[in-house]
């Protein structure tokens, strides 16, 4: 088993190897709580974005997942804080660390 160590670097948090990503102008950063984007999910299925949306811990919600299986992008967005989102990583094995961070405004 991986061990659940959290280093804290400047709005970056890592555990069991994910890394955190706080955008500063995120609702996260602002008020505790939002939404945070999990993608970059090694050979990804649907099956490990439905195991993603089970038993979610509580004041975390699901608002969006792809559909990998339709040749749709393999992301999972939830709602929640930081330890919010850190136990529901920590329910998962990776087969290598995804890609998790706040949403935030884009501009192009």
């Amino acid at each position: 088993a991986i061990a659940h160590k959290v280093d804290n670097v400047a709005g970056v948090n890592m555990l069991a190897g994910v890394t955190l990503k706080v955008h500063d102008d995120s609702d996260v950063a602002e008020t505790g709580y939002g939404p945070w984007i999990i993608s970059n999910i090694p050979n990804c299925t649907k099956e490990d974005l439905d195991a993603l949306a089970e038993n979610m811990p509580n004041g975390t919600r699901q608002i969006f997942r792809g559909h990998p299986e339709k040749g749709g992008v393999c992301v999972f967005i939830m709602e929640g804080t930081r330890e919010g989102v850190w136990q529901e990583l920590r329910t998962h094995r990776w087969k290598a660390p995804p890609v998790v961070e706040t949403d935030t405004t884009g501009y192009l």
